[in-house]
């Protein structure tokens, strides 16, 4: 299930650009050298190899990665499909949350597939809801998993 578009979900402070629930792909290396503007955190299920700071490295099931809205973005399993999950997000409230948490950006660090799952679930849910969203749910959602690397 995808969420995305040129609409962003949510206000200044934080908003979900788009979204990405167990997205499989085929053997193949994605290459966004100018990334996409908006901060993309992308927690993987299967291994795959990705640029950081520090070159190219494998990063296992359950690597989340978090990178800047000017980040370039590399990465995938040329030899095997792969899965995974992520959300874009912008705002305000963004950069600041990851700097206090604080967050690496451009780093792997594992988490928990099943915190980063339900997040996004909830995320999804949320932006479903019959009476329309709440920017300060899709906000706190993020936030709270966040806080539980």
């Amino acid at each position: 299930m995808f969420f995305s578009g040129d609409a962003e979900y949510g206000d200044s402070c934080f908003s979900l650009n788009a979204v990405g629930f167990m997205e499989e792909m085929p053997a193949a290396i994605v290459d966004r050298p100018q990334g996409t503007g908006d901060f993309l955190l992308m927690m993987f299920h299967h291994q795959v190899q990705v640029l950081t700071d520090s070159g190219l490295v494998d990063v296992q099931p359950g690597g989340l990665m978090i990178w800047d809205r000017v980040d370039g973005h590399f990465y995938g399993n040329e030899t095997s499909h792969w899965k995974h999950t992520w959300i874009h997000v912008n705002g305000s409230f963004v950069p600041k949350f990851i700097q206090d948490a604080p967050l690496p950006y451009r780093k792997p660090l594992y988490f928990s597939e099943a915190i980063f799952e339900e997040t996004v679930r909830r995320m999804i849910t949320e932006l479903s809801h019959p009476g329309g969203y709440n920017p300060l749910i899709l906000r706190n959602t993020f936030q709270n998993a966040m806080l539980r690397p």
